[in-house]
């Protein structure tokens, strides 16, 4: 019964963080919409700086915004507050990281062919990693550099390259991308609490002394442009954990930057869209060109390409018995009906691999976890060679040929 409470536990987790990040998410985006829209419109509204007009869910909403109390305003009890959303968001974030990743640092977020060090050690690296990067993070916008924009997006893009350079030395690709993801995730949520929130308690508690000067609301405005640079990014970072010719590559740290780029720029359209009307055709030219280049990272580096010819001609026996060898010495440990892992209570993702029949089902994701990337084993704990993997790749080919002839 507590293997079942455990994977139920950490699914209604996981399912918690998604949704609250869907809504979040969704609160970003509209109101980064609703903004750039203002700027098409003249706010007709005693005291507004701004007004926007939608048409959804069979009705014309007519927004209009405001940067001081004003007198007829409901109590403060009845303001909806966005910021619920954001606080479900980083307290499940961090749950999933304490029940994951740092439980079973051994498997997800150490490696030991990249740097070898005790599980707790790994586990500090990485929390005191996250925390000094905010630091960092907020010092970069309040120092000298806040007045120039350009500047200081140069100075973060070049930190948080050298950070995921750093990270990528010490952490196994997935820890890296983990790693990122929660910093930049943090970057983005960490701001509301440390900077917006303040600032709207002394605007509801001090109506006019509360009120921003020109100066500090230009800075909200710039944190705001560059906290919606990095959103997509950080969206891409959750699902990549379940992508791992993303995370698992040679030279997967270089992947991080250019989804920094791909994500700045796409958002950067829909901010001109919504702000001008225009469509802009450049950052679409961006983003084409950086994913080219990022499937070319990710392939980069690979222990085997797929190869044919006469490492697949005549009987395959030799390779299944090479392959079911390794993979039952470096997998079935875990992958099996009854894993003998600590820790492992269900063969994970439900991959089983105990009999010849089971490794062929599964040969074709075998090849992608444990041939073109290095996601299998995790952390590689379990010490499978290059070789063997080259092996396993000539093993997927070999019984991939012999299908096409049996058709």
């Amino acid at each position: 019964m507590e293997v079942f409470f455990w994977e139920w536990s950490t699914y209604a987790v996981r399912w918690i963080h998604a949704i609250a990040g869907i809504v979040w998410l969704g609160f970003f985006f509209h109101t980064r919409e609703l903004d750039r829209a203002m700027a098409r419109h003249s706010a007709t509204q005693p005291n507004a700086v701004g007004e926007a007009w939608s048409i959804r869910g069979f009705g014309i909403y007519r927004t209009v915004k405001y940067l001081s109390k004003q007198d007829d305003m409901p109590s403060e009890k009845l303001l909806v507050w966005y910021k619920w959303p954001n606080i479900v968001t980083i307290a499940t974030g961090f749950l999933l990281l304490a029940l994951i990743y740092y439980s079973q640092a051994e498997l997800y977020l150490m490696d030991i062919n990249v740097f070898v060090m005790p599980a707790w050690q790994a586990i500090i690296l990485s929390i005191c990693g996250i925390l000094l990067a905010l630091s960092i993070h907020e010092a970069i916008y309040r120092s000298s550099l806040k007045q120039n924009e350009k500047a200081i997006l140069i100075v973060n893009f070049i930190f948080l390259t050298g950070l995921s350079f750093f990270y990528s030395n010490f952490f196994s690709g997935r820890g890296t991308f983990m790693q990122m993801g929660a910093t930049l995730g943090l970057y983005v949520t960490s701001y509301f609490f440390i900077n917006i929130l303040p600032s709207l308690n002394k605007l509801l508690k001090y109506p006019v002394d509360g009120q921003p000067s020109p100066e500090k609301l230009q800075w909200f405005l710039m944190r705001g442009r560059h906290n919606n640079y990095l959103v997509l990014t950080v969206v891409f970072m959750m699902l990549a954990m379940h992508f791992p010719l993303a995370h698992s590559g040679k030279y997967s740290w270089s992947i991080i930057p250019l989804l920094i780029v791909i994500g700045a720029v796409i958002r950067h359209y829909f901010d001109t869209f919504h702000e001008t009307g225009k469509r802009l055709v450049w950052p679409w030219a961006v983003t084409v060109s950086l994913a080219l280049s990022v499937i070319f990272l990710s392939a980069l580096g690979t222990v085997l390409v797929r190869q044919s010819g006469h490492k697949t001609a005549g009987s395959t026996q030799p390779f299944n018995l090479s392959a079911e060898t390794i993979l039952l010495s470096r997998c079935s440990m875990c992958h099996a009906r009854n894993p003998d892992w600590v820790g492992i209570h269900l063969p994970p993702k439900g991959v089983v691999l105990e009999t010849s029949d089971d490794m062929k089902y599964w040969a074709s994701e075998i090849e992608k976890v444990a041939v073109l990337s290095s996601a299998m084993p995790p952390g590689n704990i379990t010490g499978i060679t290059d070789e063997e993997r080259a092996l396993l790749g000539q093993w997927v080919v070999a019984n991939a040929n012999k299908e096409k002839l049996l058709f």
